[in-house]
């Protein structure tokens, strides 16, 4: 979340403390979560170097717990920037056949968007376009909008590489009007979510006025039963003083 916020800092010394804790209860799988997080924050932060080593290390462990739905997050992750091509696509067609067999298409659709820009730094053009094909269409069926703006951009960047200007200036035109509605969308969301946020405070002030209107009536019950328990006091006294007077008297002659 602090990541989002591009609060860097922030996320890096929370990562710290989870990372820590982690290891010290000995769970693996926790610590390599916190690895992929930490390599995310990296590639924000453009430090490609220390994302990669983050990334793989949380590759390795869970390549030894054999969670492959984890593996196939950790290699699109890898893929994100550039640097060894060919082993970042032959790990990217690894993650593709594990994103398939668990039917996770919107997986399937960003991992063909990243070997496309991945093909694009290995100057492989059309293969780089045949693979954004593929994630275009798996986007349109699944109607997942940020993976077709992506998808658009990408496509601007190989079609100015191939000098197919006019091509590559309609594909950004396409993607610089689905991020607008896209905008649009977070703005809309964001409205919603205020309204029911508001909601929710209204709703919990509603049930602390309730309480405080429980406490309020049991506080005066109580008060009402010590007054009427003093007054009880107060008119009984004189005759358990009077009778405990009394007994000492008889007492006293018994004694006597």
């Amino acid at each position: 979340l602090y990541c989002t916020l591009k609060d860097y800092n922030k996320a890096l010394e929370l990562i710290e403390k989870a990372s820590s804790r982690f290891k010290s209860t000995g769970d693996s799988l926790g610590l390599a979560n916190c690895y992929n997080t930490r390599g995310i924050i990296h590639v924000n932060l453009n430090e490609n170097e220390m994302a990669e080593y983050f990334f793989k290390n949380a590759l390795a462990i869970n390549r030894k717990f054999g969670d492959r739905k984890a593996v196939a997050a950790n290699i699109n992750n890898l893929c994100l920037y550039e640097g060894n091509t060919r082993e970042k696509i032959a790990l990217l067609k690894e993650a593709l056949e594990i994103n398939r067999s668990l039917n996770a298409m919107w997986a399937v659709s960003e991992n063909y968007n990243n070997l496309g820009v991945q093909y694009f730094y290995a100057r492989c053009y059309p293969e780089a376009l045949e693979a954004l094909c593929q994630a275009r269409q798996i986007a349109i069926n699944i109607h997942a909008k940020e993976l077709m703006c992506d998808n658009y951009l990408y496509l601007s960047w190989i079609y100015e590489a191939q000098q197919k200007y006019e091509k590559a200036y309609r594909s950004l035109q396409t993607h610089n009007k689905m991020e607008s509605e896209l905008q649009s969308e977070k703005k809309l969301r964001q409205i919603e979510r205020e309204i029911l946020d508001k909601r929710y405070r209204m709703q919990q002030n509603e049930t602390l006025l309730k309480e405080q209107s429980y406490h309020i009536g049991m506080l005066k019950k109580n008060i009402v039963l010590l007054l009427v328990a003093l007054a009880g006091l107060i008119l009984v006294g004189p005759f358990i003083s009077k009778w405990y007077k009394k007994r000492k008297e008889l007492q006293l002659s018994e004694t006597r």
